[in-house]
Parts: structure tokens; sequence; C-alpha cells
């Protein structure tokens, strides 16, 4: 019996831990304050961010990792609580312990087929899916011969069932509350809401040139424009959020324009003018001449620390251009005669022009139907609203 007890007990110690750690990253994210995380963010295919941001991850306004976190910390102390034999092994208890349990796997088995259906892969979420099937498996072979529904309906009769409902509650609101507070949550929705009022009564402009490469259908009742560095550091935070966002409304149109931070392209951009911003910018319009040019953003994307790191160093640059050639399945030739091509540097030029013009305050910058969105925290927040009010 205490070796089924201690096997659940340390699969919801360690989903306990896990929740936390999920809810933590959620706020984290909706703040915009996230970093890299090589736990959640393994690669675009594998990674936690997108299903900690979907919405299906909220319920009553409270992240789906704080109300797990709740339930499996209650049931950590039960569990706990019994191998310390500070309760008595009897039915009612056994059958609260098994209900509580089922009722996490229960949710596991609903955000299994939510994951499915969207496409998504949280290997941490899959962790707690596998971690309650653990605890209910284990418990079984100890609480069988206990069950019955005669018990399992004094559940819903006695108010211990009542109080600890309302513990876990109030631990949920607790965890919600604090990560809100930490991450200045509240101030940033209101700061969005005013940034939602400024765009609505803000003068749309037009582009005078055309994106380097677009998603999304031609014509869309909401477009977004962006403005990005290839080398900015917060261009390649937002960018999963973009992503995720556009792969759950495929009727939005998405423009980019290459806004390179170097002087060696961009006039008004006063900096060491060390070129490879505008070289990685001309890696984006050849690879688009070759219908390639998602590919290769997201390809850079994922290699920007590395980008980064080689900034001087020609070898590594033409390794690494190398490596996008391969990745994005481009023609070699055509690729490098395109670099050195006037037609490319016109449409580098062209671009920059662009983002001069529309007095882009920095990067990234967001214009959604040909205004500026000035709003903070995690973007994909601001776009959704942005996108429920259009349509």
């Amino acid at each position: 019996m205490k070796i089924g007890i201690k096997i659940a007990l340390l699969a919801s110690l360690l989903s306990t831990g896990i929740h936390l750690y999920l809810a933590k990253r959620s706020y984290e994210l909706q703040s915009g304050q996230a970093k890299e995380s090589q736990l959640c963010h393994i690669s675009e295919q594998i990674n936690c961010d997108p299903a900690l941001l979907s919405s299906w991850s909220r319920v009553f306004g409270v992240s789906l990792s704080s109300w797990g976190f709740a339930f499996n910390l209650a049931l950590t102390l039960l569990l706990g609580l019994f191998l310390l034999r500070l309760l008595g092994l009897n039915d009612f208890w056994k059958n609260l312990s098994f209900s509580l349990a089922g009722a996490i796997g229960v949710a596991s088995l609903l955000m299994i087929a939510v994951s499915l259906i969207m496409g998504l892969t949280c290997p941490l979420c899959w962790a707690t899916y596998l971690l309650s099937g653990f605890s209910i498996g284990a418990l079984v072979p100890v609480f069988w011969k206990n069950l019955s529904f005669h018990t399992f309906g004094r559940l819903f009769k006695d108010r211990i069932s009542y109080i600890l409902a309302g513990l876990i509650t109030g631990a949920a609101l607790f965890t919600h509350i604090s990560f809100v507070v930490a991450f200045d949550i509240k101030s940033l929705e209101e700061e969005n809401e005013a940034a939602f009022i400024d765009w609505q009564i803000a003068e749309p402009i037009s582009f005078e040139h055309p994106p380097v490469f677009r998603m999304g259908p031609e014509s869309s009742q909401m477009i977004v424009v962006e403005f990005a560095d290839f080398l900015c550091p917060h261009c390649k935070s937002v960018s999963p959020s973009v992503h995720q966002f556009l792969e759950t409304h495929p009727k939005v149109s998405f423009h980019f324009y290459s806004y390179p931070l170097d002087d060696s392209c961009n006039p008004e951009i006063k900096s060491e003018p060390l070129g490879l911003s505008c070289r990685l910018t001309k890696a984006l319009i050849c690879g688009e001449k070759q219908k390639k040019g998602v590919d290769v953003y997201y390809l850079i994307f994922d290699k920007q620390e590395q980008w980064i790191e080689s900034r001087g160093q020609e070898q590594k640059i033409a390794d690494l251009m190398a490596d996008l050639i391969q990745g994005a399945s481009l023609n070699s030739q055509d690729f490098s005669d395109c670099m050195k091509s006037p037609e490319t540097e016109n449409t580098l030029n062209q671009t920059v022009q662009t983002g001069n013009k529309a007095l882009i305050p920095g990067t990234p910058s967001f214009f959604i139907n040909g205004k500026l969105w000035r709003g903070r925290g995690h973007l994909g927040f601001g776009l959704q609203a942005l996108y429920d009010y259009l349509n």
C-alpha cells in the first residue's frame, strides 16, 4: 500500500512543480518579459509557449497551469498526510484522494484532446499528463477495494469536500494574483486598453513600397505589418507569438518589412556599420525571390544568437549562410547571384525607406491596418483584441 501511495505522491509532487513553472512562464509571456526557455521552447514545433497563450489556456481568467498547481498541491498534501498516518485510512479519505486524482486525470485527457486538435506540442504539458496517469495507476491497486458509488456519493454531501474545493480555488487565485502583481500585468492591461483607444482614433498611413514578403490572403479585414531587425533580441522574442496568432487566424494578412538597425544601409541609424543586418535583409529578399521568404525569416531568427556572435567573422557568416541556403532548400547559385544584384540593393533601400517614412519608433514595430500599435505586454493579446474588434 505504501509503495503505491509513494509513487502517486512523487508523481503529484513533480506535477505540482511543473505546473508552477508553467504558470510563471504563462504570466511572463503575458507581460512580454519572457526570455528564451530551453525547457519550454525547444523548437518551433516543440514549444510550450503557444499552448500557454492559446484561448484554451485560461479558466475564469486564471491560467490552467495555476489551477493545475492548486489541484496537484492538494493531492500531494493529502497523500503526504496518508504516509504520515495523520489521516485515517477510512473509505471517505481514500475516495476523496482518488476522486481528486481522477479529476486531474480527466482534465489531462481533455487537454490532450485540445492539444491534438490545435496541433500543439508542449513537452512539459505532456509530462504533467503522463504524471497524472501515474498517480491514478498507482492509487488504483491501493484503493480499489474501497471504491463504491455509495462512498463517492458521500463526497458531495460532506462539508470537507467543499472546504477542499474552496482551498483549491483559493490556492489557484492566490497563485494568479501573485504573478499578476509580480509581472505588473494589471498596468499592462490598462496601457493596452489606452493603446487600443489611441489605435482607434489614429489616422492610417500607406506604405510606399511592397513588403519583402507576405502571408495570408491578399485581401483581409486585418492586415498586420511588422518592421523588425534580424539581430534585435526583442524582435525574435515576439516572433513565436506572431506565428501562433497567424496560424490560428488564417484570414489575417501579414506583411513583413526588414528594418536593419545598421547605418551601412540605413542612414537614419547611427551605429557601427558592421553590415550584417543589411546582408540578412538581402538574404530574406533573395529567399523570397525563390518563394522561400517565410522559411528564411524563421531560420534566421532561429539562429539569431549565432548570427550575433558571427559579426565581423566572415568565415562564420559564410558557414551560417550555407546553412541557411540548405535549410530553406534554396538554389545556391541563384541565391549568390541575387545577393550581388543591383536589384536586390534597390529593394533593400526601398524597405528601409518605407520604415523611415513610417517613422517607426523602434524594432519591432507593428501596424494594424496602417495604424501603429503602441501597446506593451504580450503582442498576442493585443492582436486578439484588435481581431475581435475588426471582425
